[in-house]
């Protein structure tokens, strides 16, 4: 196979970083073949990248690349569209090392479009949509997606939701019983959860601005008309996850 323009530049800044960690994915990606090979030596390799950072960053994005290849099973392995490995491979690069939300995005949606079974899961517009997100917002989206519907609690007269524990001493104070207790402990959502909870709102329009998320309270549909109602002061605000939400769940988010 013919080399690629830099790929000499790579190899001893690669080997004193990281070792042998990159043997076994080289190894893989000559699995499938020579034209997948080179389409992926083409991502992992970017000769126009400055050789000061060349090295550490096609390493790092190389050990992404190695789990997702990992999470497909054998058997099933295939190379991955160029529309699909080209921007993903961009992005993962500049994604900091250590537990990071959105690169694990990316490296699940890169595993799907390897997965002859499961490639039907990766919707190129994916791509964008991750690169959009914040930590909080995929906290956000993980949570809505625990259940069917969920909802947050807003005081009639109040801007910001409630967080559970607050919604619970309000109907406790009321003497409302236990099902309303384990009502909210269950489906409501809690601003409390993220790391800007002032930005609740703010997160929860921009999923629903994204086509991941919906509310299931407008009075003009019959089918959710009755999953809107105020009670005691308190608004009940229902939402859940579109159909494209939920492809994006099992391509992005559930392992």
């Amino acid at each position: 196979m013919q080399e690629l323009p830099g790929e000499k530049l790579i190899a001893p800044v690669v080997k004193e970083i990281y070792g042998d960690a990159l043997a076994p994915l080289m190894k893989q990606v000559g699995a499938l073949g020579e034209s997948a090979a080179k389409t992926m030596r083409l991502a992992l390799f970017p000769f126009q990248l400055a050789a000061a950072a060349y090295d550490v960053l096609t390493a790092r994005l190389a050990l992404r690349v190695k789990a997702a290849i990992d999470q497909v099973p054998e058997g099933r392995l295939m190379a991955p569209r160029e529309a699909i490995l080209l921007p993903v491979a961009s992005q993962l690069r500049y994604q900091d090392e250590g537990p990071n939300q959105i690169a694990d995005l990316y490296v699940n949606l890169l595993a799907r479009a390897m997965d002859r079974e499961r490639v039907g899961e990766a919707h190129p517009a994916f791509v964008q949509i991750i690169g959009q997100l914040a930590p909080d917002e995929v906290q956000l989206f993980e949570h809505i997606a625990a259940q069917p519907k969920r909802m947050y609690l807003q005081a009639i007269k109040g801007e910001q939701p409630m967080s559970r524990d607050a919604a619970t001493t309000h109907m406790r104070a009321r003497h409302l019983g236990e099902q309303w207790e384990e009502m909210i402990a269950s489906l409501a959502l809690d601003p409390a959860d993220l790391a800007q909870p002032e930005l609740f709102l703010t997160f929860l329009e921009h999923l629903v601005s994204l086509g991941l998320v919906e509310y299931t309270n407008d009075d003009r549909n019959p089918e959710t008309s009755d999953l809107s109602f105020r009670f005691l002061g308190i608004a009940f605000h229902y939402v859940r996850l579109t159909a494209f939400g939920r492809l994006f769940l099992r391509a992005c988010v559930a392992k």
